[in-house]
């Protein structure tokens, strides 16, 4: 369609598009910064056993993120702990990572000339296109009863519309 209506509709339009993958963010493992009498110190658990198992459930099925209860093969329950009075704890900082994200924004827009002077750009803007839920870090607090789950989520789709004088 190079003239007529069809091309007065369709031509001059510019699409853009955004992918942004991006790996976990690691959670920290706080522990109680109060038994260090030290301010300004961070403390980490304790934990009892290997790597720590992490199956990386769904969090909308409720699965956990890694397992608190399973350290290793012969330690299954108690595996992580406050550390004592004085005392640092032995896991180390940012053990695992949280979940990825993937977002895909797009745009699409025309400006139309009504003059050397003067013209009006339509702007259509929709980010999270695809709204699949970014997730946050799994709970990491060992008195929360959802420890080691991964209990909320952002990223939602948004959509705008505008329009733009240009003189």
């Amino acid at each position: 369609m190079t003239h007529g209506i069809g091309a007065a509709v369709l031509e001059g339009w510019q699409v853009n598009g955004i992918l942004s993958v991006l790996s976990g963010t690691p959670p920290n493992f706080d522990g109680n910064a109060g038994v260090l009498s030290a301010p300004g110190n961070g403390n980490t658990l304790n934990y009892f056993g290997g790597a720590i198992s992490t199956p990386k459930g769904n969090p909308k099925n409720a699965q956990p993120w890694f397992n608190p209860a399973q350290c290793s093969a012969s330690v299954t329950s108690n595996c992580f702990a406050q550390p004592g009075n004085l005392q640092y704890g032995n896991l180390g900082r940012y053990p695992i990572s949280g979940a990825g994200s993937w977002s895909l924004d797009a745009s699409i827009f025309r400006t139309f000339s009504f003059s050397e002077r003067y013209q009006v750009q339509l702007r259509g803007e929709a980010f999270g296109i695809a709204n699949t839920p970014i997730w946050n870090n799994p709970d990491t607090s060992i008195n929360d009863s959802a420890f080691g789950y991964d209990t909320s989520a952002g990223g939602n789709r948004t959509i705008q519309l505008g329009a733009k004088v240009i003189f």
